[in-house]
């Protein structure tokens, strides 16, 4: 994660109470901790391509903590019942999802963040198939 707990609380003020209170009317952090979680994992994702994750370089954090605060709090009102994604998070979090592509993409950078390092890197498929009908003695003079 790139923010904390309480940086979350107080981004959703009052509401986190009533977004992540269970049935008993006890705030049961652990679903605000698994959002902001899923969040971090999404930035993670789009930005691993280009980086080595976690970005730990501090010109980018407080980038990354807004990135992280933002996609979680749209995570925690899709998880509110009764409740629709305020119009004002669900434009930051397109927004966000924009900037995450452009450094997917290599059209953004991250300030500081290590560059992914490929040396080492490969990759292994096992492919599984049926036996072979046609094999090259078969298509000889084809």
């Amino acid at each position: 994660m790139y923010t904390t707990i309480a940086k979350f609380k107080s981004a959703l003020k009052r509401e986190f109470d009533s977004i992540y209170s269970n049935d008993a009317g006890v705030v049961d952090e652990t679903l605000a901790v698994d959002d902001l979680t899923a969040a971090a994992a999404a930035i993670d994702g789009k930005i691993n391509v280009r980086y080595a994750i976690p970005v730990i370089a501090p010109e980018s954090l407080p980038l990354l903590e807004s990135w992280n605060l933002t996609l979680a709090k749209e995570l925690a009102y899709a998880r509110s019942e009764g409740t629709t994604i305020p119009e004002k998070i669900k434009t930051l979090a397109d927004a966000v999802r924009n900037q995450l592509d452009a450094i997917a993409d290599g059209d953004r950078k991250l300030p500081g963040a290590a560059r992914e390092n490929s040396k080492g890197v490969g990759a292994v498929s096992i492919v599984s198939s049926s036996k072979p009908i046609f094999k090259r003695e078969q298509m000889r003079g084809f």
